[in-house]
């Protein structure tokens, strides 16, 4: 009898602590992890169901990518854990937006203009838009009126938009920053980038 009522508590002590545990391991989503979430699905998902790993303690965390099942996506976790960790496997979901095969296409859209426009790109043959799993990478060269030119590579699996100024980053990168990540990561982040462009707010030229 007395062994009986033993294992009885032991197995409430166990059914007690299990879900603290689970608890820690997954703590409560805030709102700014669910947008960067959501971001991170729109990206990767072409209307196919996608696992998103995302790593970290608080934002912006780390997107490590998506993976077609849990396994997959288990197991990129647990790599990576140690180092970038806690990671947490957010799926299965899916994006707004379809296309064919359940694959994003990649391409062209429009050159956006100094004045805010953004005429849509050649619409003729020679504007491609493939799937994205047949691009390879994104180079992007900058020739120089004395002859010198600037080469860059990106991969394409985590390229979605590029920026070449500071207006273009004020006009349309800082207030989705502000909407994903928060204002004070925004703020930290415009900082940088006016340092990068050698940018100096008008009022500082007052002190």
């Amino acid at each position: 009898m007395r062994l009986k009522t033993a294992l009885v508590l032991t197995l409430i002590a166990v059914s007690l602590a299990y879900p603290q545990a689970a608890a820690a391991q997954n703590p409560p989503r805030t709102a700014q992890y669910l947008e960067q979430l959501a971001a991170a699905v729109n990206g990767y998902s072409g209307g196919a169901v996608v696992y998103i790993v995302m790593c970290g303690r608080r934002y912006p965390y780390t997107v490590l990518g998506a993976f077609a099942t849990e396994a997959e996506a288990k197991q990129a976790a647990a790599t990576v854990q140690a180092k970038d960790g806690p990671c947490y496997v957010e799926g299965p979901y899916t994006s707004d937006n379809t296309y064919p095969g359940g694959v994003v296409t990649f391409g062209k859209g429009c050159n956006k203009q100094v004045d805010s426009s953004c005429p849509l790109a050649d619409s003729t043959a020679r504007a491609i838009v493939v799937p994205i799993t047949q691009v390879a990478n994104v180079v992007v060269t900058v020739r120089l009126r004395d002859g010198r030119q600037m080469t860059d590579t990106f991969p394409a699996d985590r390229s979605e938009a590029m920026f070449f100024t500071m207006s273009a980053i004020d006009k349309l990168l800082i207030p989705y920053l502000v909407r994903v990540y928060g204002v004070e990561y925004a703020a930290g982040q415009r900082q940088l980038f006016m340092r990068r462009y050698g940018a100096r707010a008008r009022d500082q030229d007052r002190d």
